[in-house]
């Protein structure tokens, strides 16, 4: 019986590994590090590999300049999500999708000041599952309580007060496919920190960064209507 279940184990193992292999083989590096984590892989997969024969002609015909950390100035075109790229701006594949990142700095007023913060917009491009719709239903929030006594001519009485409950409204479904989100990235040229805001809001913490070299240029920039 044991070495029974051990060949079952090493059966499934190597049919594990020889499907990894396969669709390493099958799909690009760009598309396997964006759709790793995604709980649909070969729906993601597939999605971003049926790519047009013109988009991969274009390609050829625009082959893009990157460096060495990874980033590439974006030509016209699509992304392996299906979107058109951000012309002009630079972007870099990352675990959770592309980032474009624009050439052009911004100075920010804030508390009548124009020369302490600098700014850049970011694109971000990535690959949103699936997620199924929510049923509502009551949710008990204080058990019912148990009163007993004598009533005035003396008879005895006892009674179960009903338990609390709250309406718990459910959540629509959401389809999966490509999406799209813009930020700001924020530097204090004084404090040598940075944060990110998507939509207008500071998402997380100020961080401790690194002096910036376009500090030095601010008053040059135009100024971004971002209220920190």
């Amino acid at each position: 019986m044991k070495k029974t279940f051990h060949t079952i184990v090493l059966v499934a193992a190597s049919l594990g590994l020889a499907s990894s292999s396969s669709w390493a083989q099958q799909y690009s590096d760009e598309v396997m590090k964006i759709c790793k984590e995604a709980r649909d892989f070969l729906g993601c997969a597939k999605a971003f590999s049926d790519e047009p024969a013109s988009v991969k002609q274009e390609k050829e015909n625009n082959p893009e300049q990157c460096n060495d950390e990874g980033w590439c100035k974006a030509t016209a075109g699509t992304d392996v999500f299906g979107l058109p790229k951000v012309v002009g701006w630079n972007y870099k594949s990352l675990d959770n999708g592309i980032h474009y990142v624009s050439p052009k700095f911004y100075k920010i007023k804030h508390k009548g000041r124009s020369n302490r913060y600098l700014a850049r917009k970011y694109v971000w491009h990535y690959y949103q599952d699936a997620t199924p719709a929510t049923s509502g239903y009551y949710k008990t929030v204080s058990s019912g309580k148990r009163k007993c006594g004598y009533y005035p001519n003396g008879s005895y009485y006892c009674y179960t007060t009903a338990p609390k409950k709250v309406w718990v409204p459910g959540k629509p479904g959401r389809s999966g496919g490509s999406r799209v989100t813009h930020y700001t990235w924020v530097n204090d040229c004084e404090d040598k920190t940075y944060a990110y805001y998507y939509s207008g809001k500071l998402k997380g913490k100020w961080k401790k960064g690194r002096t910036v070299d376009e500090c030095k240029q601010i008053d040059e920039f135009s100024r971004l209507n971002l209220k920190l």
